[in-house]
């Protein structure tokens, strides 16, 4: 978030336009739901997350090339940007929620508090250290707010482009990992179900 805010007051260079660009933000997440759940439905989850994270590594690969001065088209990368990271964080909840399936089926347990407790914990730790990371490399491109140096200015670029480029393609290697699909999910349900109705009737 901060970084973001850098980003419009000195890269861009114009502070007045950072309500403009949370409204931007906005409309993206809001956009991103609406295809994220179009398209799992029609690609499933995981190849859903392995088409879009790379599209996400090229925009932002790419928005590291634009001018500072072409603002159209760097908000154009952002909001598609967003959106892939939108989508992405829709089909991770919607993962999350098969693994609570899958431990029950696998364990006869249904840890839901549990899973999705650790999963905010982790994620929690996440943006702790995203935030530490950005704060390092701003430290090593000496940012510092009294003087904006070209050095300064590389830095907070890099930590809106190159930096989340380099998280999504770890992310694609671990979604890659991801083996419940949707006719297996479909499967676990229908087990745990049978399980259950076998239980009552004893």
């Amino acid at each position: 978030m901060a970084v973001a805010v850098f980003y419009v007051m000195y890269v861009i260079g114009d502070p007045e336009f950072i309500p403009t660009f949370f409204i931007i933000q906005t409309i993206a997440n809001i956009f991103s739901l609406v295809l994220a759940n179009k398209l799992m439905l029609s690609l499933g989850k995981k190849k859903t997350a392995l088409y879009s994270l790379p599209v996400g590594v090229a925009i932002a690969i790419f928005q590291y090339f634009v001018p500072a001065d072409n603002v159209a088209l760097l908000m154009t990368c952002i909001f598609f940007f967003i959106a892939a990271l939108g989508i992405n964080m829709g089909v991770m909840w919607t993962m999350v929620a098969d693994t609570v399936e899958y431990s029950e089926w696998k364990t006869g347990l249904r840890a839901e508090g549990a899973v999705y407790g650790f999963y905010n914990f982790t994620t929690k730790i996440a943006m702790a250290i995203g935030g530490g990371l950005s704060g390092s490399i701003l430290g090593i491109y000496g940012y510092d707010p009294e003087l904006i140096t070209p050095q300064a200015l590389e830095g907070i670029v890099i930590c809106m482009t190159i930096v989340p480029a380099i998280l999504f393609i770890l992310a694609f290697i671990s979604v890659r990992f991801y083996n419940i699909d949707e006719q297996q999910y479909s499967d676990m349900v229908d087990e745990i179900e049978q399980r259950k109705l076998a239980a009552s009737n004893i």
